[in-house]
């Protein structure tokens, strides 16, 4: 099942796209979620 693994990847890149986003709009002044 390639679909479903490329899928899956896919799905956890955006979520952490969007917690990075989240975060730095969140805590503009503080840097708690520093992803390097």
């Amino acid at each position: 099942m390639k679909n479903a693994r490329a899928g899956r990847a896919l799905a956890k890149q955006v979520s952490e796209y969007l917690l990075f986003f989240v975060a730095q709009r969140h805590n503009q002044h503080i840097n708690v979620y520093r992803i390097d």
